[in-house]
């Protein structure tokens, strides 16, 4: 379970991807978790339990048009990376 500052990050970034998406898939180093939703809570939940996750944006044709990497543990450098497409999304909260 994610908690704290991750937390509202986390959250920030899945509202932020669905804005620009019709839905989001969370991944893990795994599988997929979620292959596609646009239930913030359902993919909120689904988040932490690994070392990493991957929120990818998918459009009307579960395509992917973006993606953001979480690393777990690392605080306010919870945002590893993402994908050129999201480059310009103000992720800060």
């Amino acid at each position: 379970m994610v908690k704290g500052l991750e937390a509202k990050i986390a959250k920030h970034v899945l509202r932020s991807v669905l804005a620009r998406s019709c839905a989001i898939r969370i991944d893990d180093e795994e599988v997929n978790l979620i292959r596609a939703t646009t239930d913030l809570d359902e993919a909120f939940e689904e988040l932490g339990y690994s070392e990493y996750n991957f929120i990818e944006g998918l459009d009307e044709h579960d395509k992917s048009v973006g993606w953001v990497q979480l690393i777990w543990g690392n605080g306010e450098d919870l945002i590893s990376d993402c994908s050129e497409s999201f480059a310009d999304i103000n992720f800060e909260c």
